[in-house]
């Protein structure tokens, strides 16, 4: 029998982001983000939760929109 598929997630980020205005209402948009998320990971072989573990992440953004 499988273990519940769901769980509490906290996460605390930072993030910098950068729009250039182009010509004719087009604009670029770069973005980065870092993220440390905290969740309890269950036990192998048991229904019972572990300990609390982090885990980092960074999450590149990169695009092109133009303006109506």
């Amino acid at each position: 029998m499988a273990a519940p598929r769901t769980s509490l997630v906290g996460f605390l980020g930072s993030g910098l982001g950068l729009t250039v205005d182009l010509p004719s209402g087009f604009y670029l948009l770069g973005q980065v983000d870092a993220q440390t998320y905290f969740f309890q990971r269950a036990r192998r072989g048991s229904g019972e939760s572990g300990p609390v573990s982090a885990e980092f992440a960074v999450r590149p953004l990169a695009g092109l929109g133009k303006r109506f």
